[in-house]
């Protein structure tokens, strides 16, 4: 009898089955990202596919935003295809001069300078409000008959004498005799028990 085995050589190392793995290949690579020191920004971005006499760097009119223009290198080809890139900013250059660029083996280095100096001294307008009218902003005081001084004087002192005969009375009785305090408790009594 003759043995027969069959063995099964698997190529991969398991790598496509892994989940993870999968995942982390459908992911797209990572885009540059700004690296910054107490002085600048840099950041470097590829750019072997473009040709190097169409780069442009335009700073966006909000100032957080740079956009990298150029023309794509395809070899036989007539057409012009553009390939425009928009990059954010870390910070808002505090002036247009603080954005410089250079080209290394195929990679553009955007520097961002955070203390950017400027070439000269700028006049900077203040703002002022024109004084308003009179006539818009004065609260007119209008006095109402019943708030004249001889009206509140006299509900002045209207109010005192009321006051005063109260008190009058108050006096008048706490001074009761207290055999007159006794035949008053003893009509109370006696018109309760009826």
């Amino acid at each position: 009898m003759i043995p027969t085995a069959f063995i099964s050589i698997d190529t991969s190392p398991f790598f496509y089955n892994d989940l993870m793995a999968v995942q982390a290949m459908m992911r797209p690579p990572p885009s540059s990202s700004w690296r910054c020191t107490d002085e600048e920004c840099m950041m470097s971005y590829p750019v072997s596919h473009l040709e190097d006499a169409s780069l442009r760097l335009v700073l966006g009119d909000d100032g957080k935003t740079i956009t990298l223009s150029g023309e794509r290198k395809i070899e036989g080809c007539q057409c012009q295809p553009r390939d425009d890139v928009i990059i954010t900013l870390p910070f808002t250059p505090s002036a247009p001069e603080a954005l410089s660029s250079s080209i290394d083996k195929g990679r553009l280095t955007i520097t961002l300078s955070k203390h950017a100096k400027i070439p000269e001294a700028k006049t900077i307008l203040i703002k002022r409000q024109e004084p308003k009218t009179a006539d818009a902003s004065q609260i007119r005081f209008v006095p109402q008959e019943s708030a004249s001084a001889s009206v509140v004087e006299e509900k002045m002192l209207d109010a005192f004498d009321k006051f005063r005969a109260v008190a009058a009375l108050a006096r008048k009785d706490g001074q009761e005799t207290p055999a007159q305090a006794s035949n008053a408790s003893e009509t109370v009594n006696v018109t309760a028990q009826a």
